[in-house]
């Protein structure tokens, strides 16, 4: 669980987005804004921080920004800190339901697919995947 944001700087909307100081979070914690103000970006870091990548926030830095892109996160008792383009540490066990998830999991068309690891039959409706073999 993400217990706080202790530092998010430098990264698109997000420049300085904790003006006074790190922010703790729940077990649940409802993230809410206008258009714009920063929610994707957001999951963008998470994202970053769940496949140990920095590419996409190296790809995401403010515009103009003073700062270079930069975050930590308090996760238990573990800092994951993201400076210089590279987390220090990954945490995989955040799942995430965006966009980018509906995209890459549920269709509605009418095609049937069979890869590798999954098969899915689109048709018409929202359908889940499902691991074969």
């Amino acid at each position: 669980m993400i217990s706080k944001i202790v530092k998010l700087e430098g990264v698109g909307t997000l420049h300085e987005p904790l003006p006074n100081g790190s922010i703790s979070l729940g077990k649940r914690t409802i993230i809410y804004g206008e258009n714009g103000r920063g929610k994707s970006t957001f999951v963008a870091v998470l994202r970053s921080l769940c496949q140990g990548n920095g590419e996409a926030l190296r790809g995401r830095a403010t515009i103009g920004g003073k700062h270079e892109p930069s975050a930590e996160l308090l996760l238990g008792n573990k800092v994951h800190r993201f400076a210089m383009g590279n987390w220090n540490l990954a945490h995989e066990k955040i799942s995430i339901f965006d966009a980018e998830f509906v995209s890459d999991n549920v269709y509605a068309g009418s095609t049937i697919e069979l890869d590798s690891a999954k098969f899915s039959v689109r048709s018409g409706a929202l359908v889940g995947l499902a691991e074969v073999g």
